[in-house]
């Protein structure tokens, strides 16, 4: 999980995070699963950092930035120890791993706004730091929640473009692609459906992808009971075809509060 200090409001508009945290790669690995749209991380972050996502555990540091090309913009840089063993050799401190995540947002108008988010991230895969493995992903996000009815109607289309590059022992590199685009409407106070699309390329074996679509919806029973009903189809130009159906129920009790916003 994730145990952290934050110091708020530092000068020059920025804050300083220090603990094991979930990382700013993108949005939605930031995210705990209860919190996702889906069931389910996108395949892509599942494909890059394993079924968890990435964490790790160092330094953090948030900068409010002037408003510059876009009504408000954000970067965060930070710097951990590298301890995922699907990415990274994860060993020690003496290989950590540097991320860099730019925002950026747009009011379109009262009901509409976007956000673009560009992310970098570089580790190693070895204890001797020979071989890299280098990110670079894209996220685009369009919300449209009319005013005055935003309890009833709502739409959201978010997507990723990722880029992967990883250092081989035979010298070469192999690099891949990797992307996923969701759409969800709300159409009424207690009910959401929306579809997720994926595409990952395999990030270890070359020539191995695959593909598949996930509809879903959820019923909010409350504001503390939601459950939600997915179906997931995976087809895998080497494995085959896999379909799986999921029933998921969430509850709260409580405050949860660890983000500033």
């Amino acid at each position: 999980e994730e145990g952290y200090l934050d110091w708020l409001n530092l000068p020059g508009n920025t804050s300083l995070t220090v603990g094991k945290k979930r990382q700013q790669f993108g949005v939605l690995n930031r995210w705990h699963l209860h919190a996702l749209p889906q069931t389910d991380f996108p395949w892509v972050i599942g494909e890059s950092f394993g079924t968890h996502g990435l964490s790790g555990t160092g330094v953090s540091v948030d900068w409010q930035m002037p408003k510059l090309w876009a009504d408000a913009n954000a970067l965060t840089v930070e710097i951990m120890n590298g301890n995922n063993e699907v990415a990274f050799a994860g060993s020690d401190w003496r290989k950590p791993t540097f991320l860099g995540y730019l925002k950026s947002y747009w009011d379109l108008s009262a009901n509409t706004y976007v956000q673009v988010d560009l992310t970098g991230l570089h580790g190693v895969t070895d204890h001797e730091g020979n071989l890299s493995h280098d990110f670079v992903a894209l996220d685009v996000v369009y919300d449209w929640y009319p005013l005055g009815r935003e309890l009833y109607r709502g739409f959201q289309l978010r997507g990723m473009l990722l880029r992967s590059w990883l250092d081989l022992e035979d010298g070469r590199s192999l690099n891949t692609w990797g992307s996923y685009v969701y759409g969800q409407f709300k159409f009424a106070r207690r009910w959401i459906a929306g579809m997720r699309w994926d595409w990952v390329e395999d990030q270890r074996n070359e020539g191995y992808e695959y593909w598949g679509v996930s509809p879903y919806l959820t019923f909010w029973q409350s504001e503390f009971v939601r459950l939600r009903g997915q179906f997931s189809l995976r087809d895998h130009n080497i494995f085959g075809t896999d379909q799986r159906y999921e029933l998921q129920f969430t509850f709260a009790a409580g405050p949860h509060k660890h983000e500033e916003y």
